[in-house]
């Protein structure tokens, strides 16, 4: 469906494509899904064509933030509300999702392909209504270049049983025939050609289409070349809008990744504009050559970026060969331990401890910090000796699962997502500054250090006394929910901030 929904849009060019996101189960999600496991999912969306998102589901939390994570949908969707541990710091996923929504919604769709979807039910269809044959005849003698076997009946009942006549009589004057022949056929209509047969004619796995790459080498044939070749793996999607070619490209690896990527573009100047922060910069390495634009892009794991082109923009100088588009960071400073630590008492937090390094909460011996589950701040003043005219970053390093950063006081936003890094240009000072990191993990450790008490939650269905009275609970446990995910013997939940932190230099 979602698919369809895609095309239908393109097709009809509209520019908003709707679609409910994140609707499975994730086997039980169980809370363990947040906006960075969420991110690769989000962009393989985004290059199939959804450009707006609605969430599944944000349940009804009537009981009040003493009793989260409260009200679920059971086993199905995730969990996207204000009773999650890390809903403050969500608003940064959101923004990323907003920006690439937009970019993705201008313009037009660039396709040279069009797959029709049958009417009916995959894999493979033998139907096609009267009709929309009719279509693809005008298509093909207008020019169009078909690729795929002939319909043998009609879907539908109207006009039965002529209609199957019908489509025999019509298939067999636009293909010459309905036996499938042995090798790859081409066979001219009109102005345009049809290509069926052979290796075309296999469906495997249950495929929907003709085998993907017999038809690549035909488009290869005629000339239709890729719209974007990588040497890694990435997925992309395509929008044009006015003078801009805009291409969304995305790394689907949770590997970090330097590739070499071919741009069916031939002149114009490329522009790298980054979702997670909106900020655009040149990238200066780059060549026009037989009509396509190459140009070498690091990924991060999972990261994303908008290569935009500019159409009839004069194309700078090439620069000097040891001009990079991207370039290594360089350590300036290690932030080094130990740290103290907050733990919020409501939750069962130990309030605040020293760390004499950085850590998995789900390793410490105490029970307050092992099962916690909520926001911890880790604090620190560091000396920082000399300032330079470059950009400084702060750089997280392993982070479970998303954090939020401040500097002197300055709220510098939130990290949630590689590469796990964050300007602090204008928040530092010479000499000492102090800083803040206020790091969120997941519910489950929490919900599976509260299966060590009493059980005082639904039974029969029926909600609890103490609960439907407002009276103080007595079984020991921190968190109510409707849905029972785990057990004491369930495994726990890397969690905290694992460094190491550095501020570097880009």
């Amino acid at each position: 469906m979602l698919i369809t929904r895609c095309l239908v849009a393109h097709v009809l060019g509209r520019p908003v494509v709707a679609s409910e996101a994140f609707t499975s189960d994730w086997g039980r999600e169980g809370y363990t899904a947040f906006p960075g496991n969420m991110k690769n999912q989000s962009d393989w969306a985004l290059c199939a064509g959804i450009n707006r998102f609605f969430f599944h589901t944000f349940a009804h939390k009537p009981y009040g933030d003493q009793n989260r994570p409260g009200m679920t949908m059971g086993g199905y969707g995730v969990h996207w509300d204000r009773g999650q541990t890390w809903w403050t710091m969500s608003s940064a996923y959101h923004k990323y999702i907003s920006r690439c929504s937009y970019l993705l919604q201008q313009g037009r769709t660039v396709a040279d392909v069009l797959y029709l979807t049958p009417k009916g039910a995959p894999p493979s269809f033998e139907t096609m209504t009267p009709a929309l044959l009719t279509k693809i005849e005008e298509l093909v003698n207008a020019g169009a270049i078909i690729v795929g076997l002939p319909p043998l009946k009609s879907p539908s009942l109207t006009n039965y049983p002529e209609c199957d006549k019908t489509v025999h009589l019509q298939a067999e004057k636009l293909w010459g025939g309905v036996k499938t022949p042995q090798a790859i056929q081409n066979r001219n209509y009109g102005k345009g050609k049809i290509y069926w047969g052979g290796e075309l004619s296999k469906y495997t796995n249950n495929e929907l289409y003709p085998n993907y790459n017999a038809t690549a080498k035909i488009l290869k044939q005629i000339g239709c070349t890729e719209d974007f070749e990588s040497t890694s793996s990435l997925r992309y999607t395509h929008r044009t809008s006015g003078k801009l070619d805009i291409y969304f490209v995305s790394n689907k690896s949770n590997q970090v990744i330097s590739a070499k990527c071919n741009f069916n573009i031939k002149d114009g100047v490329p522009e790298l504009w980054n979702p997670l922060n909106g900020e655009t910069c040149d990238l200066p390495d780059f060549k026009h050559q037989n009509e396509r634009t190459f140009i070498p892009i690091k990924f991060e794991a999972y990261q994303s970026y908008f290569i935009v082109f500019s159409k009839g923009e004069k194309t700078k100088s090439p620069k000097a060969n040891d001009v990079k588009n991207f370039v290594e960071p360089t350590v300036v400073m290690n932030i080094d331990d130990p740290w103290e630590v907050s733990f919020d008492t409501t939750w069962g937090g130990p309030g605040k401890l020293k760390f004499d390094k950085l850590e998995d909460w789900s390793k410490r011996p105490e029970k307050g910090v092992k099962y916690y589950s909520g926001i911890a701040t880790y604090s620190k003043t560091f000396d920082l000796r000399k300032l330079n005219q470059s950009r400084l970053f702060l750089s997280l390093g392993e982070v479970n699962c998303m954090a939020r950063v401040r500097i002197n006081g300055k709220d510098l936003g939130v990290v949630w997502t590689a590469p796990w890094q964050i300007d602090i240009t204008n928040a530092v000072k010479q000499g000492n500054n102090q800083l803040e990191i206020e790091v969120a993990n997941l519910w489950a450790n929490r919900l599976i250090g509260d299966e060590q008490f009493p059980d005082d939650g639904i039974k029969d269905g029926k909600w609890p006394d103490w609960l439907l009275e407002g009276k103080p609970r007595t079984s020991g446990r921190y968190t109510f929910c409707t849905f029972k995910f785990y057990t004491t013997n369930s495994p726990l939940q890397k969690s905290g901030l694992i460094g190491p932190v550095n501020i570097i230099v880009l």
